[in-house]
């Protein structure tokens, strides 16, 4: 038989409890699930969800957003479609 290696991993029990959930009605168990997202991980050679780091003027505009900095408030659909032009 090959030899297996062993993860830990600290995860949150709600969390755990809750998704263990869907992975019985997925008729997985968790060690064939977290077996899948490695085996999808190493064919693709990416996440199986999108996942970007954002670059130096999206963190930026996200800081400032943050920050309410420069925003544009709208006081409903129609003032924020004339805000834009259209």
């Amino acid at each position: 038989m090959k030899q297996l290696s062993t993860i830990t991993a600290k995860i949150d029990p709600t969390l755990k409890a809750d998704v263990e959930v869907i992975f019985k009605e997925l008729n997985l168990s968790t060690n064939e699930a977290i077996n899948l997202f490695f085996i999808h991980v190493k064919g693709c050679r990416s996440l199986p969800f999108d996942s970007e780091i954002p670059n130096e003027e999206t963190k930026k505009a996200l800081d400032e957003a943050e920050k309410g900095i420069d925003l544009i408030v709208c006081e409903n659909e129609d003032d924020m479609f004339k805000k834009l032009g259209i």
